[in-house]
């Protein structure tokens, strides 16, 4: 598993062609896809593993439909989930304001309807899955950003991992790569 997370970036970033067309950031037209990946030494829970992949289109500047697939082992436990993901971008970075200036930082709100599933020794359950985010983007070029994001999702199942037993509902933050085509 371990060479997985080399390989699954290097393959990301081959997909990014080598002249960035035009049409980038958050405005109409635009196709995102991004990707947030952790791997924690040896724990008390084992090896840690978290894996986000998402992506979509922005109908309207700013507005963009699309969905998300997550992965989260801690040996002990695996959850999978997918969701059909809404998400709003107040400001576009490559869009000056009065002054002419533009800002790289481009804050953001989405929200998630999906099903997820959870695995532990004592109990499996899945869940329809509802949530809110919050972050924001920061753009390195205008085909490259770093998102920070905060992320609560509740379930009708109890699939989320909580120390020695399992819980509705979890609140996370991450931090991963988008990029835009």
């Amino acid at each position: 598993m371990k060479r997985f997370a080399p390989a699954l970036l290097a393959l990301t970033l081959a997909a990014i062609p080598a002249t960035a067309p035009a049409i980038g950031g958050t405005t109409a037209q635009t196709i995102s896809a991004g990707l947030s990946f952790s791997l924690d030494s040896p724990t008390v829970l084992g090896d840690e593993i978290n894996l986000e992949l998402h992506g979509g289109y922005y109908w309207r500047d700013g507005l963009l439909f699309g969905g998300t697939v997550a992965y989260h082992d801690e040996d002990a436990t695996t959850l999978w989930s997918v969701a059909a993901l809404c998400q709003y971008h107040f400001l576009d970075a490559y869009l000056t304001d009065a002054n002419g200036s533009a800002s790289p930082f481009s804050p953001f709100v989405g929200l998630l309807l999906g099903f997820g599933s959870g695995e532990n020794p004592v109990d499996d359950d899945t869940g329809a899955l509802m949530g809110l985010r919050l972050g924001f983007d920061v753009f390195l070029t205008q085909n490259i950003a770093f998102y920070l994001l905060g992320d609560y999702t509740f379930a009708t199942g109890d699939i989320y991992p909580d120390e020695n037993k399992m819980e509705s509902s979890e609140l996370r933050v991450c931090a991963g790569l988008d990029f835009f085509f």
